[in-house]
């Protein structure tokens, strides 16, 4: 019998706030700033047919 495999780690939900004052009174541990390039031109927008091609 082979091994049983691992199970996958559960992806945890996460919110962005932009706004510093939304995060008053809620405990919260600041782990710096997050910066990088996005495929989307906004937050709304899917991938182009192009880019979503194997």
């Amino acid at each position: 019998a082979e091994p049983a495999k691992p199970k996958a780690p559960r992806a945890t939900p996460v919110r962005i706030y932009t706004n510093a004052e939304e995060l008053v009174g809620k405990p919260f541990r600041d782990l710096g700033e997050v910066s990088g390039d996005s495929c989307q031109a906004s937050n709304q927008d899917s991938p182009t047919e192009h880019s979503n091609r194997t």
